[in-house]
């Protein structure tokens, strides 16, 4: 009703019924909405987007943290117009962007972004440095020090923690 969708389609009950039954035994309501959330955008003929059942299994390993770590990095990209979204994982933020904006301490930190690398929503940022071996930038792995957003965690946050999907 609230996204003015007169028909729905069937969502298969593979989806459906860990989608279900996953929301109903939540007891937070943020994360209730994310199961709301993604149900909706499985209804939703205008959802062009395919759910895979991946995205239940990664929603199922989140916290409330991980979803604000998630929704924030997603916000910070929708608002730079230089980011290409084709090339996501080039754009990147750092351990003390998340600690100034999200006002938590390192350990919790830690445990989301690693929480985050193992459901593959977040990654490690790779940046490329000016010094050349042969053809090829070296390049710099930066940990949890900086990271960068998967098309994977972009598609989550798109489908599951927005209140809209694409």
């Amino acid at each position: 009703d609230a996204r003015g969708v007169k028909e729905t389609r069937a969502v298969p009950p593979k989806l459906a019924l860990p989608i279900l039954q996953t929301a109903s035994t939540e007891e937070s309501d943020e994360l209730q909405d994310l199961w709301a959330n993604l149900l909706a955008n499985a209804m939703d003929p205008s959802v062009k987007t395919e759910i895979r059942f991946t995205f239940i299994e990664i929603l199922k390993s989140l916290n409330a943290l991980d979803v604000k770590v998630l929704h924030l990095f997603y916000e910070v990209l929708k608002n730079d117009p230089k980011v290409d979204w084709s090339k996501i994982a080039d754009f990147s933020l750092t351990k003390q962007q998340f600690l100034d904006i999200l006002k938590i301490d390192e350990t919790e930190y830690y445990i989301s972004i690693y929480n985050l690398f193992r459901v593959q929503c977040l990654a490690p940022a790779i940046l490329k440095g000016g010094i050349k071996m042969g053809n090829e930038p070296l390049t710099t792995y930066k940990g949890a020090e900086q990271v960068a957003m998967t098309p994977l965690g972009v598609r989550l946050v798109e489908l599951a923690i927005l209140k809209k999907g694409k």
